[in-house]
């Protein structure tokens, strides 16, 4: 049996009401509100949060390999989960890979890390999805992304979720993408990311593995699938795919609440759904990002003596909500600010690092 054996998610403290763009920039505000890292925190400092919340009742040193996954790499050039091993005491005789610049990276590489433990090359695999992404102030792009980071165990042993088949497309689209030398998301108009892109690849993936596999839409519990810009159109292609409202994992509620979390989107509702989830049920999880990659997935009993987490759940619950847009515009540098009269600090000396490692 191969599957997920647990997971992890976190979620910065930091809270911002949507209202609060409105005052900052006029307009019209999003209801809800949206997750802000604070602003030491980046897309691996959040990873590594997560993998802590996923292994915290297992032993570091059975972990075969670690995958960080993410659109927002603080680095062009440099492996940051070779940083994260050491972070979380894991084995040096490890694989350690980067998967970056995909909305899907997170299910690429989950799909990744079942063949090699397939393969028998390796046991267990930690797989994380994080993103901290930037949109130009004052448009709606900025108040629906939020900050997140999700984690997966994914091995033989006391699997908590069995994955029973996978299907996975490409699909050539610049739905929404970030060149070289751009700071800001940048997205074509929605109707042509909406009508020729997610309506019809979702659909696809999720129609022929249920097809390859011999499953109906009756046969799951849950249905997760991450939403696009549109929130909406996630209900209305579950409804064309004949799946009920019941099925759903609400995104829409994370999106109330967090917001659009990146290439963490999947994996954090996908936790979401875990903690939920009984014995027997059947779950279809998909990713999407020029192209999709769908699982389905069975929960096993060993799901009931999984150790307690912070999960979503419990992420959710702790916030902290900010008082203006003002400290996220000077977290994130979007605006500049007056200079301390003090001596610059220096960058983190790497001989330090080294000695201290």
């Amino acid at each position: 049996m191969i599957g997920i054996t647990a997971y992890g998610a976190y979620i910065p403290w930091h809270r911002l009401d949507r209202q609060l763009f409105l005052q900052a920039w006029g307009g019209f505000a999003i209801p809800g509100e949206r997750a802000v890292a604070y602003y030491d925190e980046d897309s691996v400092t959040m990873a590594v949060e997560a993998a802590m919340d996923c292994l915290r009742d297992r032993e570091p040193n059975s972990v075969d390999g670690l995958f960080f996954t993410t659109t927002t790499s603080p680095y062009k050039e440099k492996l940051c989960s070779a940083t994260m091993a050491l972070a979380l005491n894991l084995r040096r005789d490890i694989r350690t890979v980067d998967i970056i610049g995909s909305l899907r990276s997170g299910t690429s590489a989950m799909g990744l890390a079942l063949d090699s433990v397939a393969s028998g090359r390796s046991s267990s695999i930690l797989v994380t999805a994080s993103d901290v992404r930037l949109s130009p102030p004052s448009g709606m792009t900025e108040q629906a992304i939020g900050d997140a980071a999700g984690a997966l165990l994914l091995g033989r042993d006391d699997v908590i979720a069995e994955v029973l088949d996978s299907y996975s497309i490409s699909d050539e689209l610049a739905a929404s993408w970030r060149g070289e030398t751009d700071t800001f998301i940048r997205s074509w108009e929605d109707r042509m990311t909406m009508d020729e892109s997610y309506s019809k690849v979702i659909p696809q993936a999720i129609t022929e593995l249920m097809k390859k596999s011999g499953l109906s839409q009756k046969d799951f519990a849950r249905v997760v699938f991450d939403p696009p810009g549109d929130v909406r159109r996630h209900t209305r292609v579950a409804g064309e795919l004949g799946f009920e409202p019941g099925q759903l994992l609400d995104p829409g509620g994370i999106f109330m609440s967090v917001g659009l979390l990146g290439s963490a989107m999947s994996f954090v509702m996908l936790v979401a759904a875990l903690e939920q989830a009984k014995p027997g049920d059947k779950i279809l999880f998909a990713g999407y990002g020029n192209g999709a990659d769908a699982f389905i997935l069975q929960v096993t009993n060993a799901i009931e003596k999984l150790g307690e987490r912070r999960g979503f759940k419990k992420h959710l619950e702790s916030k902290h909500m900010m008082r203006s847009c003002n400290d996220y515009l000077k977290w994130r540098d979007l605006v500049p600010l007056d200079q301390a009269r003090r001596p610059d600090r220096g960058h983190i000396s790497v001989a330090a690092n080294w000695r201290e490692r």
